[in-house]
């Protein structure tokens, strides 16, 4: 909500100064919602069509100022709970009631989207279209402003993450893992111990990272590893 930024790893273990607000050229107009490492780049989205890119220690460059945003009638109703790219160049901000807009590198334009749910997720996956999905599962697939619908609503929570691993898209919840392949979503093929771990993920260097309140496993060419 402040803005505030920890960092871990790499030799630093440090708190850093705060997101400048969007009015002193900032990043934040609202909440952050989303980290998401774009091209070896870390970005950041939030509520308040807030957006922008980390260039270095306390350095962060602002993307909100491109994008129309009114307090005042749209607080309810826009704003990014995801953010994923293909590359720097073309980005996907997704949130509230069918808000999507795309980023060409230089400028923002907001995507005709066939739905106002509320959105959760993004994957720009490596078959070269873009998984979207919003509340209780419901998940698009198209790119620019072509959509098709192919999960209609079937669930108590929305994905809280969708990654591209393998071949295919996963998909998890705090209630369990899918994955989508062939425009079908199925339940991931894990044992419980594996399962158990649902709620967040990442992919970097070939290995898929599961991780939630029961625990943590990782996937390495096929094989599931527990950590806790």
């Amino acid at each position: 909500m402040q803005g505030n930024v920890y960092v871990l790893g790499g030799g630093d273990d440090e708190i850093e100064q705060p997101l400048k607000k969007w009015k002193e050229t900032g990043v934040k107009r609202g909440a952050i919602t989303r980290l998401r490492t774009i091209e070896g780049v870390l970005y950041v989205a939030g509520t308040g069509r807030s957006v922008g890119y980390r260039e270095g220690k306390n350095n962060w460059i602002s993307l909100t100022q491109g994008m129309s945003y009114s307090s005042d009638t749209e607080w309810n109703t826009a704003g990014f709970l995801d953010i994923d790219g293909f590359s720097r160049s073309e980005i996907y901000g997704v949130g509230r009631q069918g808000d999507v807009w795309k980023f060409d590198g230089k400028i923002w334009s907001q995507v005709h989207f066939p739905s106002n749910i509320d959105l959760y997720s993004v994957c720009c996956a490596g078959d070269g279209f873009v998984y979207i999905s919003g509340y209780g599962g419901t998940t698009f697939k198209g790119r620019n402003n072509k959509w098709t619908k192919i999960h209609d609503d079937t669930m108590t929570l929305p994905f809280n993450r969708m990654v591209w691993y393998e071949g295919k898209v996963w998909c998890t919840s705090d209630y369990g893992l899918w994955t989508i392949e062939n425009d079908k979503l199925e339940v991931a093929d894990v044992s419980d111990e594996v399962k158990v771990a649902s709620g967040y993920m990442s992919v970097k260097g070939g290995t898929l990272l599961l991780g939630g309140y029961s625990g943590a496993s990782y996937c390495q060419a096929g094989k599931w590893t527990v950590i806790f």
